[in-house]
């Protein structure tokens, strides 16, 4: 009789732990489907831009005329425009930093790039990125990130043949009624 009263509390308790996965399975699949739909959706669209690699132009005797250099930017990975403000106010601080103008700057980024990650500061120096660096636990978010650039020797010379270009100006990025640029972009 013991064994009996053993078996069914038994089979009452995985009953009971079935009943409650089953429940937790319409939670998740029935009720709460929607929010993990959003979530999937975010995880699976992600826009980022890479860089073509470029090579040297060099003339017949082998002479450089454009090559790349490195340069570095310091990004921020943004939620929200009060995140940013608060990141950009704290870093003036440390470093000479126009909190006014970065902020500008971001409005117009926003429109461009939407949610990408926000170059706070762009061509940062050794101490700047040195500071960035050391300091990650009071800038956790913030990451240097580098990218090559082209460089011309001879700057002008010759730039109907090599190409010349440079980055997009604010000027040019506020504009409307040309080809919508990004900031970063050659022109």
């Amino acid at each position: 009789m013991l064994g009996r009263s053993r078996e069914r509390v038994l089979v009452a308790f995985v009953l009971l732990a079935l009943a409650a996965l089953l429940g937790r399975l319409l939670d998740l699949q029935a009720i709460r489907h929607g929010e993990f739909a959003r979530v999937a959706e975010k995880n699976l669209l992600q826009r980022e831009r890479v860089p073509g690699p470029r090579g040297y132009i060099t003339d017949r005797n082998g002479n450089i005329l454009v090559d790349n250099v490195l340069n570095f930017d310091v990004v921020l990975p943004w939620k929200s425009k009060e995140e940013v403000a608060e990141t950009v106010s704290k870093m003036a601080q440390y470093l000479p930093l126009d909190s006014v103008q970065v902020l500008e700057r971001f409005d117009l980024w926003t429109k461009k790039n939407g949610t990408l990650p926000f170059p706070v500061i762009l061509d940062a120096d050794k101490l700047v990125i040195s500071f960035v660096r050391e300091n990650a636990d009071l800038f956790p978010k913030l990451r240097v990130v580098s990218k090559a650039r082209r460089r011309y020797r001879y700057h002008e010379m010759a730039a109907h043949l090599l190409g010349y270009v440079g980055e997009v100006s604010d000027l040019e990025l506020s504009r409307d009624d040309v080809e919508p640029y990004h900031q970063g972009d050659m022109s």
